[in-house]
């Protein structure tokens, strides 16, 4: 699942054949807790800006001597200087990153990959589908299994379908089904990283059946394009943390009471 909250998986069964039997749904609620790392990450980001606002805190609190014809102390103006430079690179930075991000997006949109074919066995095996997908939204990927020498659909085969994330390798879906009487499976997957994807289809003979071949494997990439958070989400996390760095700030300035002194020629 993508991120914490409670989710419903919902099924509902009807017969291929009507009356075979009286359809019937189930509903499986669960809850998933928040990835621990992020738990981490938060406190490692608060602990800097903590330490940043105690610093400056500190700095700016001293015991420091004013020149004549400066407006504040020398190691004050350092401090607000090396504030503004590490600013600045900040919102090159973002700006560089966000212009890399449309870019990519653009060329993600551009791109179409080309459906995957895998022949052996006497089979023919075709993967097709959204080559392109977008964060939270439905793709479609179809699965074709014909006879090499007839084209007549073969639905006497096991498909184990998976989606990995390439970024890390990890898999995120995996199903096992049959084809239809078409030879045909199609399926919807929403995807929840913006990052490239592989769908992987192996295909496998059925113990039972009289045709019988070597396991063949079939995948695609798909190009996932991630979506930005709300501006109201980050507009509150900015709150936050600029409010735990004028927390440390004002702890530097209570925990180290000194007047500046003015001197004169």
């Amino acid at each position: 699942m993508p991120i914490r909250g409670t989710y419903q998986l919902h099924v509902k069964v009807i017969p291929e054949i009507a009356g075979a039997f009286e359809p019937f749904e189930q509903t499986l609620t669960f809850s998933v807790p928040e990835n621990p790392i992020k738990y981490r990450n938060l406190a490692i980001l608060a602990a800097i800006l903590l330490l940043a606002g105690f610093g400056g805190g500190w700095v700016i609190s001293g015991r420091q001597i004013v020149e004549p014809g400066e407006i504040a102390p020398q190691r004050v103006r350092l401090l607000l200087s090396g504030a503004t430079i590490v600013a600045i690179l900040t919102l090159l930075t973002v700006n560089i990153s966000a212009e890399k991000a449309s870019t990519q997006a653009h060329l993600i949109h551009s791109h179409t990959t080309a459906p995957a074919f895998q022949k052996s066995g006497g089979l023919q095996v075709r993967l097709s589908g959204d080559s392109n997908a977008t964060v939270g939204q439905t793709t479609t990927q179809i699965i074709q299994v014909t006879d090499a020498a007839t084209g007549k659909p073969v639905n006497d085969a096991i498909l184990n379908i998976r989606a990995i994330a390439l970024e890390d390798n990890q898999l995120v879906f995996a199903y096992q089904t049959t084809p239809d009487l078409e030879g045909k499976f199609n399926w919807q997957a929403q995807f929840f990283d913006g990052a490239p994807h592989q769908v992987v289809v192996e295909v496998l003979p059925q113990a039972s059946s009289t045709r019988q071949f070597q396991p063949l494997q079939v995948a695609r990439r798909v190009e996932v394009e991630g979506i930005e958070p709300p501006l109201s989400r980050r507009l509150i996390s900015l709150g936050y943390f600029t409010s735990i760095f004028i927390s440390g700030l004002a702890a530097g300035l209570l925990l180290r009471p000194k007047q500046l002194l003015n001197q004169s020629c």
